[in-house]
């Protein structure tokens, strides 16, 4: 159970006070005796309208059953999580919410539960979004199963086949039964083998890439029937051309086929027979009438020699007009419909001028039905060969057409979630080898500036070199931060002279058409944020503006204090708005709803990822903030940064504060694989006194842990091999009071935090000696260190 002692008590009032999510202290009588800022927003009572009552007094309808849970902590000392709930408050009256509650012991003195402490988190989005998604999932489902179309993929890389029941059935195999790629080439009818399955392998070849469209006979492996299947799909590479899968969708069309089949039999004998067909429409009828095959049989004036149920039927649903019926003319139904009019006639045309083709088009009014349509058309002669009209045979393929078009999305959204997946990799490679190589160069110049006190211009070229070191180390912190490898470090920043020191950047990146102006209210205010993040935001927002302002305008970054009191999304309190306003073409509401979505973009494939404004987001509500946008179409676009003040000093002066290690004695082993930053941190060491030991990798540095027992272990994170956070977590078990310092210049977020999570400091390189001497300085105080 927690014990907090007044430091740290305190520390953690100031937490939950300003913790996003609710936090509330109860005593045995259910009786509130801490609540946070965000919990009473939850409950839309005030915070200091809870101290003093009872969890029955104030919510009745929660009390019943939160009630218990609360004893049973007080009983058991146990920690309750993961509790979901829902229920009305006065904040929400009318209106269930979702809330995922915890609940934990809080000690007194004498090590008895005295409170129970309570989390309150809203998941009502998240669960009317799951919701959603079991549905949309479902409505696939079923839309894919009603359209008889199976989706089929095949894992390249380890060589599996994944198969759904539909397709399994076109190759007479049960929906249990396991299958592989052995099943698909062995199901193939001979006659088809060779070519379908050199189809396949077209597709999957990298330097082919063909589209894999294909119609074969299979012989099903359990019922041994012939069934046509009518399949479609394409690769998907990597990077290096590799084909990591093919996907697509299969159609069971033996039906279709035997109709094909059937017109065939019956082109022929029209084109044989077309006085005698002519002559007895009965017969034509009573042979086409029957088939789902829109069959029309028209005259070179337009007028219909022969037309099928079905075919008139759609004719009349699709235009809106009545059954069309034989000596009807096709062209005077639609007299009231002139665009539709002109469609039919341009098609129909071609086919009376004597040409035959296969054609796919779309016809009906968009306020009934709008299908695709595959046309066959061919020549209607006599029997001295003279054209008299044409005859086609159509097929609704709107459903078909509509699958490859979502696997044509489904290949671009991987392709480019794998590219940028892929860049994210590389820039946080980059900045982590540059951030060994400039803790290097930093580590030197700081050493030579301590060693050289009586050479001034010595110092002066180091200082000089200093400055650059810390030019690059913000270059990779923005490398860091567009791979969202960087973990957000909340300061206190002066706004006005970062955004002015920032300006010249804005204006070389969007070009020199567009006007940057600055309106800066907010000297000597600080907000608290990270340089890195509030950069790369005004960045990206700079950069969307410029793409709405393709013929040129103005942008101008303001910024101005605020306050707010009763805000939807902020606590009250002082923030300060950072302004990027542009004079392009704005935003419908439609694209505001969704400007935030992650991978949500307006821009053509390969111009937009849709991660800069999600991006912007997540920095601005990490720092307590937020966005917001004012927009209207062709008025431009007004976006507003809010981000908290603070009353804090940015950055400790050269001397104020400063501590010295000098005169403790210690052995510290330092794990570091970078030869020179683990010279460089030796170096240091071996300069305030301390006796030290080196490792160059994980498994080293904990056999030199077992051997010399240091008092402080100095641990890189990105290493070969074990990382930092698995040395540390086996340091910690065999020596869980040595104090441990993280030195890194990258490191996984995830791996990192739950390490960081266990009160290790992190020393970010590159850094200076007066940094690492004031951490090895607080990290040594808490320990006992020995001669």
């Amino acid at each position: 159970m927690m014990r907090l002692g007044t430091t740290a008590g305190s520390a953690f009032d100031t937490l939950t006070d300003n913790a996003p999510i609710g936090f509330a202290f109860f005593d045995r009588d259910h009786r509130y005796t801490k609540v946070n800022a965000a919990l009473a927003t939850i409950n839309g009572i005030p915070a200091d309208a809870h101290v003093g009552r009872t969890l029955e007094e104030l919510l009745p309808e929660t009390a019943r059953t939160v009630g218990p849970i609360i004893d049973r902590v007080f009983t058991t000392g146990d920690a309750v999580g993961g509790f979901e709930m829902d229920g009305e408050t006065p904040a929400s009256p009318g209106a269930r919410r979702t809330w995922l509650l915890g609940f934990f012991p809080v000690p007194g003195e004498d090590g008895a539960v005295a409170h129970v402490g309570a989390t309150v988190v809203e998941i009502t989005d998240r669960k009317r979004a799951e919701a959603e998604l079991r549905q949309s999932e479902e409505r696939l489902r079923l839309a894919t199963e009603h359209a008889e179309i199976g989706l089929w993929d095949v894992d390249e890389v380890n060589q599996k086949l994944h198969w759904p029941p539909i397709v399994k059935a076109m190759f007479g195999i049960s929906a249990d039964v396991p299958v592989s790629m052995r099943d698909y080439y062995e199901g193939l009818h001979p006659d088809d083998h060779e070519a379908t399955a050199a189809a396949y392998a077209a597709a999957a070849d990298p330097n082919r890439r063909s589209l894999y469209d294909v119609e074969y006979r299979t012989i099903g492996k359990e019922d041994g029937v012939v069934r046509w299947v009518a399949a479609k799909g394409r690769g998907v590479f990597d990077e290096t051309g590799r084909c990591l899968r093919v996907i697509g969708t299969a159609m069971d069309v033996t039906e279709r086929k035997r109709v094909e089949a059937e017109l065939r039999e019956l082109n022929e004998a029209l084109e044989h027979r077309v006085a005698e067909a002519l002559a007895g429409r009965k017969v034509l009828a009573d042979v086409v009438d029957g088939t789902d095959i829109f069959v029309q049989v028209a005259d070179l004036d337009y007028n219909w020699l022969a037309i099928n149920r079905a075919a008139s039927a759609e004719f009349a649903r699709i235009f809106g007009v009545r059954k069309p019926k034989v000596g009807d003319n096709m062209l005077a139904l639609l007299e009231r419909q002139p665009e539709h009019q002109a469609a039919v006639r341009e098609v129909w045309s071609r086919a009376l001028a004597g040409k035959e083709f296969v054609q796919t088009d779309e016809f009906g009014d968009p306020s009934l039905d709008r299908r695709y349509y595959e046309m066959r058309f061919r020549s209607l002669r006599d029997a001295e060969g003279r054209l008299i009209g044409a005859y086609q045979f159509v097929s609704d393929v709107t459903e078909r057409l509509r699958e490859q078009h979502r696997l044509r999305e489904a290949e671009t959204a991987l392709a480019q979630a794998q590219k940028m997946e892929a860049v994210g990799q590389l820039t946080g490679g980059i900045a982590h080898d540059f951030n060994n190589l400039l803790q290097g160069v930093v580590g030197s110049f700081d050493l030579i500036r301590r060693k050289s006190t009586d050479h001034e211009h010595v110092q002066r070229w180091a200082e000089a070199g200093l400055k650059a070191a810390q030019r690059g180390s913000r270059l990779s912190g923005q490398l860091l931060a567009f791979s969202r490898a960087q973990k957000i470090e909340l300061k206190p920043v002066p706004l006005s002279d970062l955004v002015s020191a920032f300006r010249e950047m804005i204006a070389s990146t969007i070009g020199p058409h567009i006007k940057v102006s600055l309106d800066l209210k907010t000297d000597g205010i600080r907000v608290l944020g990270d340089e890195v993040q509030i950069e790369m935001a005004v960045l990206n927002l700079a950069l969307n503006a410029r793409d709405a302002m393709p013929e040129g305008g103005e942008l101008t970054i303001s910024t101005r204090p605020v306050s707010l009191a009763g805000d939807r999304e902020l606590a009250d309190g002082d923030y300060v708005e950072l302004a990027v306003r542009d004079t392009g073409t704005g935003m419908p509401p439609e694209v505001v709803a969704r400007a935030f979505d992650p991978f949500f973009t307006t821009k053509g494939v390969g111009k937009g990822t849709g991660l800069g404004l999600s991006q912007v987001y997540g920095a601005m509500r990490q720092a307590g903030g937020t966005v917001r946008i004012d927009t209207r179409p062709g008025e431009g676009t007004t976006m507003r940064l809010l981000l908290r003040r603070t009353d804090d000093l940015a950055e400790r002066t050269a001397d104020e504060g400063r501590v010295t290690a000098k005169g403790l004695s210690a052995r510290i082993l330092v794990v570091d694989d970078d030869p020179d930053v683990r010279h460089f941190l030796v170096e240091s060491l071996g300069g305030l006194g301390f006796a030290v030991t080196q490792a160059e990798d994980g498994s080293a540095g904990l056999k030199e842990l077992e051997r010399s027992a240091p008092d402080l272990m100095i641990l890189d994170f990105a290493m070969p091999g074990l990382n930092g956070a698995e040395v540390a977590k086996q340091a910690q078990a065999c020596r869980p009071d040595m104090p441990i310092i993280f030195v890194t210049g990258f490191a996984d977020s995830a791996a990192l935090e739950e390490v960081v999570g266990s009160n290790i400091p992190v020393l970010r390189k590159p850094f200076q000696i007066d940094e690492f001497e004031r951490m090895l300085l607080a990290a040594l105080q808490g320990s006992a260190p020995t001669s």
